[in-house]
Parts: structure tokens; C-alpha cells; sequence
């Protein structure tokens, strides 16, 4: 009977795992973006609430990886102007059902990495998002539950990263915590986030490092994909190179239990150097000799600890 019972669970498990990475999938395609965010109340008196912030995108997603646990999913940002359409390596998502190892911000600029004990949260999937040079950005993680015609996977812990892009010359803050949801569907995706803007320090913050709640809402509406021939002949002509960053980005991050980046080397920032790479390699097949140059970009960033 034991035995009979341990099948029945495999089987149920097998089944749930494709059903998560099903809706996982439904993240892949050709999408028109809107980028909504605004702040809904401060948390500091005397804050002055800051603008709505709107901006569209439209974005190719492209299927790195699919396994069982393990479902990879490229952004390449499309961006059109003046009659010309340029193609950016943008951000990256990996799909890990259970991992031994995560990682998460610290709110200093570094991140710390650890063993993950999973005795408490079976059936979790993490997700772990990178920059567009590939270096770690932050991680949630949480249990995909599906519907009639939609699924939807909301993290269960309070997710911590960076300040984003769109607000890099701010000061006043260094971090965003929150609650994430993404909802999929047979016609897009959408990414929600409950945020609060603080100043953290070796992921600490208390009541006075708060400043302000914001609403985030990330839309991926599905549209043809006849309008996104630049984008596809840039992954055929790059692809095998941003495999070589993400080996040597493996090499960097195993079994190192903390990560700090400088913010440049010869003046440049990192994504800059690797879509160097990227242009120099540009239609070759065989890249094996960019690794150590790769890895020679990524160690000068890498500050030592002390």
C-alpha cells in the first residue's frame, strides 16, 4: 500500500509541476507592455507624493530553458523610433520549482545567498530575476494556483530589491519591498506589486527609513509576431554568446554567500562592456574564446569582501 501511495503522489505531483510550468510558458511570446506605477500614501511626514509614472514597451519573450522544475524566459525590449527598431537584451526570469540554493537583496547594493529548506514550503516555485547583464536582481517565491482560464502565483514572502530603473536618480531611497503577483492567461500576463519605498542598510530598516506605498502594475498584452523580425535575428545572432555570460555568471555565484557589484569599471557600467561582447560575437557560433573575456568583465566587477 505504501508503495501504491508514493506513485499516486508522484503522479499528482507530475501532473501539478505541469500545470505550473503550462502557465509559466504563458509568459513566452510577443507582448505589448504598459509600465504603470504610483505611489498611493506616504509613510515620512511632510512627503510629497511623487508623479504616476506611464510608459509602453513592447517586448519578445523567448523560452531559454524548459525542464520540469526549471522553465528560463528571455526579455528582449523592441524599441522603435524614427522609422528604426533597436533590440535590447532586457531582463531575465528563471522559473526554479524548490532550489537547493536562492538569493536575495540585502538593501546595501549586495546580495547574500543561502541553502533553501523547503520542509515548509512544498510545492513553492522561486523566481529569480536578473538584470540585463545577467547579474542577480531579486527572487520571490510562492505556489502557482490555477483557475478557469487563468493561473495565478503571488509570493510568499516580502520580495526585496533594488530601486528600479525608472527612478535611479532618486536618493531618498534604495530599496522596494513588496508583495508580487503574476496573473497568465491565453492572451497575456500581468505583474502586480504592492511596494513600500525605504532606506535600508544590511537588510534592516525600521518605521523612519519608510517613505511612501506604491501600486505597480506591469501589463503584457499578447500581439502578432510579424512586427518582431529584429528582435528574433538578434537572439539567432547572440544567442550562443549570452549562454557563455550565463556559464561564467554560474562560475562567479557558486557557492559564494555574498555579492557586490561596482557600479563601473573604465568608466562604464557592466551591462555596457557584455553588450560590447554582445556586438563583437555578433553571428558567431563558436564563442568559447569570449568566456575569459567575459569573466575578465564580470571579476572587475565583482568588489572583494573584506
Amino acid at each position: 500500500p505504501s508503495m501504491v501511495m508514493r506513485m499516486d503522489l508522484d503522479s499528482i505531483e507530475r501532473n501539478m509541476l505541469m500545470n505550473d510550468r503550462q502557465a509559466i510558458l504563458k509568459m513566452a511570446g510577443t507582448f505589448k507592455v504598459g509600465f504603470d506605477f504610483e505611489e498611493t500614501l506616504p509613510l515620512r511626514e511632510g512627503y510629497e507624493l511623487a508623479k504616476p509614472y506611464h510608459t509602453e514597451a513592447e517586448e519578445l519573450v523567448i523560452v531559454v530553458e524548459n525542464r520540469e522544475r526549471y522553465v528560463s524566459l528571455q526579455h528582449l525590449l523592441v524599441v522603435r523610433h524614427e522609422g528604426e527598431t533597436h533590440v535590447i537584451n532586457h531582463w531575465r526570469q528563471d522559473w526554479v520549482y524548490q532550489p537547493s540554493r536562492s538569493f536575495g537583496y540585502n538593501g546595501d547594493g549586495s546580495y547574500r545567498f543561502y541553502d533553501c529548506d523547503w520542509k515548509r514550503l512544498h510545492g513553492h516555485w522561486v523566481q529569480h530575476v536578473y538584470n540585463v547583464a545577467d547579474s542577480p536582481r531579486y527572487s520571490g517565491h510562492g505556489r502557482w494556483r490555477h483557475e478557469a482560464g487563468f493561473s495565478t502565483w503571488v509570493s510568499s514572502n516580502l520580495i526585496t530589491r533594488p530601486i528600479p530603473l525608472r527612478e535611479g536618480h532618486r536618493e531618498d531611497y534604495n530599496a522596494l519591498r513588496g508583495i508580487h503577483k503574476i496573473v497568465t492567461t491565453d492572451h497575456g500576463w500581468a505583474h502586480y506589486q504592492d511596494n513600500i519605498k525605504e532606506e535600508m542598510h544590511n537588510k534592516k530598516a525600521t518605521i523612519d527609513s519608510r517613505i511612501a506605498l506604491e501600486n505597480g502594475l506591469n501589463r503584457y498584452l499578447r500581439v502578432p509576431d510579424e512586427n518582431f523580425e529584429k528582435a528574433h535575428e538578434y537572439w539567432k545572432n547572440t544567442e550562443v554568446y549570452w549562454k557563455e555570460v550565463r556559464r561564467v555568471w554560474a562560475d562567479v555565484l557558486k557557492d559564494r554567500d555574498r555579492l557586490e557589484l561596482a557600479k563601473s569599471w573604465k568608466g562604464d557600467p557592466l551591462f555596457s562592456h557584455l553588450f560590447g561582447l554582445a556586438d563583437e560575437y555578433w553571428g558567431q557560433s563558436d564563442v568559447r574564446e569570449a568566456r575569459p573575456r567575459v569573466r575578465e568583465i564580470i571579476d572587475a566587477f565583482v568588489v572583494d569582501e573584506e
